[in-house]
């Protein structure tokens, strides 16, 4: 609530532009979300928001604009689309939950890890997918859950370190 507080204070005056500095840092998940909600809300209303976060997941909801800093250096700077669209040699895997363990031998070879009845694949592209549920199919593989994994922002801050 003091956080909340100190915002509406500086938001007397209606500036065009509010720099808030890691908002969300050592609070609880309800008055995240909250305080996620009210970010939102000025922005709505006009406000220009500059926010500075170690949690990606806050950059991935609330930015439009993304600048990635290490050691005093900008490493990125761009949408997060055009950031996903620039790191596509990060794979996108697909994690397929089957009821009894079974998979297609077909398969295989495409398998990057295995947790007991989850395989997870590597996806080269989205056109990918129905081949392989196809096969699945084929081989009489019961499947519980499948779920689809994207680069995340943290995927990608970590690319760029490495390069």
């Amino acid at each position: 609530m003091k956080r909340r507080l100190m915002v509406a204070q500086a938001l007397v005056h209606k500036p065009p532009l509010i720099i808030l500095d890691e908002p969300t840092a050592g609070v609880d998940v309800e008055i995240r979300k909250s305080l996620w909600e009210f970010i939102t809300e000025l922005h709505n209303k006009g406000h220009t928001i500059l926010l500075t976060t170690h949690y990606l997941e806050e950059v991935e909801k609330l930015c439009n604009k993304i600048i990635m800093i290490d050691k005093g250096n900008i490493i990125a700077k761009s949408t997060k689309a055009e950031l996903v669209s620039q790191s596509s040699s990060l794979p996108t895997t697909v994690q397929i939950e089957t009821s009894n363990g079974e998979f297609s031998p077909e398969l295989e070879g495409r398998v990057i890890l295995r947790e007991g009845n989850v395989f997870t694949l590597k996806l080269d592209n989205s056109d990918q997918l129905l081949p392989i549920l196809n096969l699945l199919k084929l081989a009489d593989v019961k499947i519980n859950d499948i779920k689809i994994n994207h680069p995340s922002l943290e995927d990608i801050f970590i690319n760029y370190l490495h390069r």
